[in-house]
């Protein structure tokens, strides 16, 4: 009796999973064929009614992001947790996912934005696990994420180094100077999870210098240096040189 209700159990398990969809993608997320894909997507049903999970795996199996939607065809419709994963297999984010709806304008022209978009906290980590930096977005923001993260709308909670040494206190305020495994480095100040004052930024593959001043958040100044030491200014966040 105890064996059947154990096969019992584990059908109810694999029925609960029931995979509807596999898919073959290329590194810009377009569906393609097998032979020329980078990742596989599979589409299961969930235990909550109306939503289904995805998992997606690189071709040597390693996950690659795993999360849920309300919607996987025609649209790609995301709803709460996301996580992806380094190449290691541990932890590289965690965020919460909505799709939205937002007005915006091109010029003089209004038109509405259809997307996945990151609502609520965010966390990085290192690829020992540890975790780099945890945020808020405080409205749904776009998910192209600028390799240099800076979102108007996003306040950061924590920073940290790779051995776990915290930077900032429960206000999201302190001094950050951390220089990474990559040879990148980050110097700068935060005022209640927002950038402020003296901030420096080096990547070290591209040998690029970002040197600001910021003001609760704000944008004051910006000059960028490349590897042979020309420089350029800018006062947008979103634009540089």
């Amino acid at each position: 009796k105890l064996l059947l209700y154990l096969m019992f159990i584990l059908a109810q398990g694999l029925n609960a999973q029931e995979l509807l969809k596999k898919t073959f993608h290329n590194n810009e997320g377009k569906e393609v064929s097998s032979k020329r894909s980078e990742y596989t997507r599979i589409i299961q049903t969930a235990s909550e009614n109306g939503i289904f999970s995805f998992t997606e795996t690189w071709k040597n199996g390693a996950l690659k992001r795993k999360g849920f939607v309300s919607e996987y065809t025609p649209k790609f419709k995301q709803t709460g947790k996301e996580v992806t994963f380094h190449e290691n297999g541990k932890i590289s984010t965690i965020q919460y996912i909505k799709y939205v709806s937002k007005k915006i304008s091109i010029g003089k022209v209004q038109t509405t934005l259809s997307e996945n978009m990151s609502v609520g906290e965010f966390q990085i980590f290192y690829e020992n696990g540890k975790l780099k930096e945890s945020g808020e977005f405080q409205e749904p923001t776009r998910q192209d994420i600028a390799p240099r993260f800076n979102h108007p709308n996003y306040l950061v909670r924590q920073i940290a180094d790779s051995l776990g040494n915290m930077f900032l206190d429960s206000t999201g305020t302190g001094k950050i100077n951390i220089t990474f495994a990559n040879g990148n480095s980050v110097e700068g100040e935060y005022i209640n999870g927002l950038k402020h004052g003296y901030r420096k930024e080096f990547y070290a593959q591209g040998k690029e210098t970002y040197i600001e001043e910021f003001e609760n958040g704000k944008l004051l100044t910006g000059r960028y240096i490349n590897e042979i030491g020309k420089e350029a200014h800018y006062n947008i966040l979103q634009i540089f040189p």
